[in-house]
């Protein structure tokens, strides 16, 4: 495995955790195709309430992921800094 924590953090660095990282993205997106047959299924879907759904369901899943990446960049931060002692 490369060790990644040996470069500045803010520094984009091409390795080979890059194939991995576009495979997760990909899969991510998949995940979210299934929004569609859910709007079928609700009993009254007009316009308004598939809006307002929608905004909720973007409005949590940016909550959701951002708490994943900050902690993320605090734990990278983290190793890092001990990494360089």
């Amino acid at each position: 495995m490369t060790n990644i924590f040996k470069h500045d953090p803010f520094r984009p660095v091409l390795s080979m955790l890059l194939g991995e990282a576009f495979s997760l993205c990909v899969f991510a997106f998949n995940c979210h195709l299934n929004v569609v047959p859910i709007a079928d299924q609700l009993n009254r879907p007009t316009s308004d309430r598939l809006r307002k759904i929608s905004a909720r369901v973007n409005i949590f899943q940016w909550l959701f992921y951002s708490l994943i990446g900050v902690t993320g960049h605090f734990r990278v931060n983290m190793k890092h800094a001990s990494l360089t002692g």
